[in-house]
């Protein structure tokens, strides 16, 4: 008990030694979370690994899953299919090559059969068919998944798997000198063979002779006894991870024969693993550390943070980079948390965020404006306040009422601030405010004569004369009531143009003309003017007219008078559009009732071609909608989106489309709407002798000719954004194109007459940039 009190204190004190200590510039990791709620076997990971064809493999609550990207695949095991491992005393470890996954646990060994999709039954016998004849008391798979089997007569075998050879490669492994030292890892690097042992001692042997090479101590020094012993090779590089004594995580380069310190602690570390950029990963009990390449910059995360800001404190206890830059945590109870650096583009400032807002109520951001360098006012239906954008902290705003419902936010040439709410209008400047008695004000607009327009939900648009308080109500030219004016932008020269409660509308402030309903005569409008509700209105620096509503994005240009109707079935994220804006480079941003819409526009030989790419939750998104017209764009060029329960931040240059070189991977077969099993007959006909992820060829009866197949694209970065391009040559003429939410594409075929077909699977992220290599059946 004085022990483990000591061990902690101990711990504790290094944390917060550590926390104190200047190390370097803090990189921000936000994390997804992978639980059972998401189909996770359980939420207490103890392995991860990536299969050869770029499945995940988990090991949880003692059992494992194959994860594609959008679904799991469980594997149950009984006292068949479990061999004892007498030298292994050790916990979860875990191996894979072409056919199999190994998993090594406290004196026994598994395999789960890759190619028939269960653990493999009578495991001794495969091994004795490998030619082991004794019993086998350890086992290892080097990184070309090789096997290395150490057996009861202390003799070590080595399995080229690809070539189906055996060789005995070493006799009394476990005699060092006339010390016995037990065996504890392999590791294969440019040809040499480097055994390591439990008094830290690493030998090094020709992997084709068998010669020893040389010998020597990690680090110089003889240890009495390594409880656990992880090596990692990668590169030119093994990577060491020593619990004993001394608790360390190491380096030795192969090349300059040299040693070098990572880490070390006073407490246990759990598992290493290296990224693609070779960043160094160790997972502990007290948290997760990450290191670069030159073991220069090393930061420690104690807690987990998720997008939305929610934190978690638990064990981790392993960590896996796979092949595609993610980073995969597993800890003791919260199930995974997943990492990637070109995840989350927008930055979430969720509610946590907020120091008015109790966690069980509700913020709502309904306006931004810039007020000084750095410093961004937030219009929320409970209060204002002011962020820092180098900071990312928000604080309520001094010298207003608390809890101001607003509704906009305007800087005018003056550099004056004004603030439209449901209970007045306030102007802000040098620090001071001032109030007007005017209620339900949607937003102030300052036109380029520098008058100021007051868009009212209750009394219309009116001037406002600053100094005495003044309005002066704007009437219809034609004597049409307007009631509510919720925005209005500049269209043309001496010209304004608006949403109000009959549509859009114009307002000629040089000869003091409103009109309203507009376009109400042109033709291309009829099926547009009167029927919907417009959200937003924007126009952009190519003078085309973007209206949002409650289904879909409609796009008018002036010019030829061409109107075009955009919904998901075009490319948007969501069909509900709530606010509309323009970045420097002249891209849109559109925000909806669910994820944002960036959309290129290119004009060419009198045409005009638009271009969707989307970003939902797993970009850092906010989880609930974004509302009406919450959007800005600072001088800096950073967009701020406001919705319901926070906002979202994104640097506009800050990640451009990155091309991910996916193949996908048949996931499932179906026969008339029903799944096709492996093994199984239909109509006495077995159509799948293996996994479809690895059928080549699949026969049909004739009368068989209602098929669909599912593929997945093993998009972890996120799903998504999977868009998918497919054809049955021998019947498809033309590619078929499909974006898939849930990262599932599907292809299905109805009466297909007799024939050969090949079925072809190409698929892209956001780039639409196409995988090199098809999936193909």
């Amino acid at each position: 008990m004085k022990l483990s009190t000591i061990k902690v204190i101990r711990l504790l004190l290094f944390i917060v030694l550590l926390l104190n200590s200047p190390l370097h510039a803090q990189d921000h990791y936000a994390f997804t979370p992978i639980d059972c709620s998401d189909g996770l076997s359980g939420n207490r990971v103890r392995n991860i690994i990536q299969l050869r064809d770029g499945r995940i493999a988990i090991n949880a609550n003692e059992i494992v899953s194959i994860y594609d990207g959008t679904s799991f695949q469980y594997f149950h095991y009984n006292k068949s299919n479990i061999i004892p491992l007498n030298d292994y005393g050790g916990h979860h470890r875990i191996y894979v090559n072409e056919d199999y996954i190994y998993i090594k646990d406290w004196y026994k060994l598994m395999a789960i059969n890759i190619n028939e999709e269960c653990f493999e039954q009578h495991l001794d016998d495969l091994f004795k068919s490998y030619g082991v004849k004794g019993a086998l008391v350890n086992f290892f798979v080097d990184e070309a998944g090789n096997y290395w089997m150490l057996t009861d007569d202390d003799v070590l075998l080595y399995r080229d798997y690809a070539g189906g050879k055996t060789v005995e490669f070493l006799k009394d492994v476990s005699m060092n000198g006339d010390e016995r030292d037990k065996l504890l890892d392999i590791a294969v690097v440019n040809q040499q063979v480097f055994l390591f042992y439990n008094s830290s001692l690493m030998v090094c042997y020709d992997l084709e002779t068998s010669r020893e090479l040389y010998r020597e101590y990690a680090l110089d020094e003889k240890q009495d006894k390594v409880a656990t012993l992880l090596v990692v090779p990668r590169g030119k590089y093994l990577y060491y991870l020593m619990n004993g004594r001394k608790t360390e995580a190491l380096r030795f380069d192969v090349e300059l024969r040299k040693w070098e310190v990572i880490l070390e602690t006073e407490y246990r570390l759990n598992v290493l693993s290296v990224g693609k950029e070779h960043d160094i990963w160790i997972t502990c009990q007290a948290g997760l550390w990450v290191c670069d390449e030159k073991l220069q910059n090393k930061q420690f995360i104690p807690t987990l943070e998720f997008v939305d800001g929610k934190e978690i404190k638990t064990e981790v206890s392993t960590v896996f980079n796979d092949n595609q830059g993610g980073t995969w945590i597993g800890t003791l109870d919260r199930g995974i948390c997943y990492y990637h650096p070109n995840r989350f583009k927008f930055k979430n400032v969720g509610k946590v965020f907020f120091p008015n807002i109790d966690q069980n109520g509700e913020v709502s951001v309904s306006c931004f404006v810039e007020d000084t360098h750095d410093e961004i006012l937030v219009g929320t239906r409970q209060g204002l306040l002011r962020y820092s954008l180098s900071e990312g902290k928000l604080s309520v705003e001094a010298g207003l009422p608390r809890n101001l419902r607003c509704n906009g936010l305007t800087k005018d040439s003056r550099q004056r601030i004004w603030l439209s709410s449901v209970e007045a209008l306030f102007c802000i400047q040098n620090g001071k405010s001032r109030s007007y008695p005017v209620r339900d004000v949607a937003k102030v607009f300052e036109a380029p004569d520098k008058n100021l327009y007051i868009c009212s939900y209750i009394d219309g648009l009116c001037l406002l004369n600053p100094d005495t308080g003044e309005l002066k109500k704007i009437a219809e030219s034609e004597g049409r009531q307007i009631n509510s004016v919720s925005q209005i932008r500049n269209y043309k020269e001496g010209m304004l143009i608006g949403i109000c409660n009959l549509g859009l509308f114009t307002y000629d402030y040089k000869n003091q003309v409103l009109t309203a309903p507009m376009f109400k005569d042109k033709k291309a409008w009829r099926d547009f003017y009167d029927i919907h509700h417009y959200s937003d209105l924007y126009v952009d620096s190519r003078n085309l007219i973007w209206l949002a509503t409650q289904d879909g994005l409609i796009v008018w240009n002036p010019k030829n008078e061409e109107i075009r109707m955009f919904y998901m079935e075009n490319g948007l994220v969501n069909n509900s559009i709530q606010a509309i804006s323009e970045d420097r480079h002249h891209v849109m941003w559109i925000t909806t009732s669910y994820g944002i819409s960036c959309v290129n526009v290119v004009q060419e030989g009198g045409r005009t071609e638009y271009s969707f790419s989307n970003f939902n939750h797993s970009d850092g998104v906010i989880e609930r909608e974004f509302l009406e017209r919450s959007v800005y764009v600072t001088k800096d060029d950073v967009i701020l989106m406001g919705g319901i329960d926070g906002f979202n931040e994104f640097r506009i240059n800050k990640l451009p489309p990155v091309k991910q070189d996916m193949k996908p991977l048949f996931v499932s077969f179906h026969l008339f709407g029903k799944k096709v099993e492996m093994d199984k007959a239909y109509d006495g006909n077995i159509l799948l002798s293996e996994p479809v992820s690895a059928t080549q060829k699949i026969i049909l009866n004739y009368d068989q000719n209602f098929v669909s197949f599912d593929f997945s694209a093993l998009n972890y970065i996120n799903r998504s954004q999977t868009h998918y391009r497919y054809r049955l040559t021998g019947l498809d003429k033309e590619w078929h194109e499909i974006v898939s939410p849930t990262g599932t594409g599907t292809a299905s075929y109805a009466n297909l007459p007799s024939g050969t077909y090949d079925l072809e699977v190409y698929a892209a992220n956001n780039s639409k940039q196409w995988g090199s290599s098809c999936a193909t059946i």
